[in-house]
Order: C-alpha cells, then structure tokens, then sequence
C-alpha cells in the first residue's frame, strides 16, 4: 500500500494552476471579440477547449513530475540563479499583463492590448509553474553535482524545469490567437502576398501566357487576376502555426521534432 499523501498533489502547484487558469479565462474573454469580428483569427474559437485537452493528456506526467525527485540535483548557486531568473521572467509577465490591462481599460479593445495580455500570460504562468514545481535539494535527498557540465544536465533535467515545459503549448498558444498589432500585421501580410504573387507570375510566365505584373495584380490579355489575401496573409500563416503548434504537441515528443513540425507548418 502507499503511504498516506503519498500521491497528494502539491499545495503551492494546484494554487498556481488555479491563478494560471484565471488569468486565460480572461483572456478568453478578451480575445473573443477578435475571433468574432477578425477571420483571420477564427480558429481562435478552438484555443481553450484544445489546451483543456492538452492538459488533460498531460495530467498523468504533471503529477508524476509533481512528485519527482532527482537522484543527482544542481548545485546551490545554480538552483539559485535559475529562481532569480524565473523570479525576473513572473515580474516581466505581470507587468506586460497590467500594461496591456490598463490600456485596455482606457482606450478599450484594441490590438496592443490583447498582444501584451497575450504575452505577459505566456511569460507569468510558465514562471509560475517553475517556482511552485518541486524544488530539488539535498535535504529530499538529492545529490549534488561535481562540475559546470554536470551542473548544467542536472538544471536541464531538474522535475519542475520539465513540468514548466508541458505547459507551454497551453501557455504559448494565446499569443497565435491574439491579434498582431496593425504595422506587424500589414508588413506580414504584404509580404506574403508578393510572395504568392511572384510564385503565380513565375509559373504563369513558365507556361508561356503572356502577362504583366502590376503590384499584387496580374493584368493578362482578357482580363486582370488578383492575389486575394485570404490565398497569402495573416490568415494561412496563424491558422498553419497553430495547427502544427497543436500536433506537435499532442503527437511528438522529442523537441527538435516539435520545433521541426512548427517551422514546416510556418514555413509552408
């Protein structure tokens, strides 16, 4: 039989997903006008239920990690400079989430705001995981690291440094459903848009149909063809990052196959 509490979920970790989970509720909130009136961010209607399903598929390793405790740990000043900085990355998340916050509650929606939010969210729940994740040390009974390199396996390999990155689909994703601010947007877009309109003026020219190319228009001897933006803009590049950002995390599990999978869908 197991020991009472033995498989009890940390206090302190259950209280930071709770905080986690206010915080993309209001996020939700705040992003639904942009799903609703912007149909290059449609799919962001899909956000929450598939990062509900991507914690979900991940609670069995978060508990086991919950529960971890390294046999070989590193050493103290390591330890202690990786919280400092998780500490700087939770006081940079929550002043972009006030920021953005803030300006929403002056000006009202507006693209800049959800961004920010959208980024501060990313910053301030991984950071928040990290430092409530079970904390390695010699007194659990961890052993100590000799040297800089065995130091730096044993951060990498440290429970609650894995725990923070089963959450960062769930974290991250709110930053590909909130909407670009309008310069980001509008030089991403054109230049999508002339890559296309290069890619059809080639081939067209390759088969020998005489045409001329003016802008984003192709003018041919009956008639002009334009590249509509729905075909090349904001609204292929986010649709393809999140899908390939959601596989890659339901489905691989070797992280240059994940990073692999997001750069295809990017890319193509």
């Amino acid at each position: 039989m197991k020991a009472a509490g033995e498989d009890r979920f940390p206090c302190c970790l259950s209280h930071a997903l709770m905080v986690c989970a206010g915080f993309a509720a209001f996020l939700v909130w705040d992003q639904w006008h942009w799903w609703s009136v912007k149909e290059d961010y449609a799919f962001g209607y899909l956000v929450p239920a598939f990062v509900a399903y991507v914690v979900y598929d991940r609670w069995p390793r978060v508990r086991a990690l919950a529960a971890a405790q390294p046999a070989v740990i590193a050493p103290g000043w390591m330890r202690r400079v990786a919280t400092v900085k998780a500490v700087v990355v939770l006081a940079g998340g929550l002043a972009f989430f006030a920021m953005g916050a803030f300006y929403r509650a002056g000006a009202g929606l507006s693209q800049p705001a959800s961004l920010a939010m959208a980024l501060g969210f990313a910053a301030l729940s991984l950071s928040l995981v990290y430092l409530n994740g079970p904390e390695s040390t010699p007194a659990a009974g961890g052993v100590p690291a000799r040297g800089l390199v065995d130091g730096l396996r044993a951060t990498l390999a440290e429970p609650r440094l894995r725990l923070a990155a089963l959450f960062l689909f769930p974290a991250l994703v709110w930053v590909i459903s909130a909407p670009l601010v309008s310069a980001i947007e509008n030089t991403i877009s054109l230049f999508l848009l002339n890559r296309v309109t290069s890619v059809v003026f080639f081939v067209f020219d390759m088969l020998g149909l005489p045409l001329e190319r003016q802008g984003n228009v192709l003018v041919l001897p009956h008639g002009e063809v334009g590249v509509e933006e729905a075909c090349s803009g904001i609204r292929s590049l986010t649709g393809s990052l999140f899908a390939g950002s959601f596989l890659a995390a339901v489905f691989l599990v070797k992280l240059w196959k994940k990073v692999a999978l997001v750069v295809a869908a990017m890319v193509l």
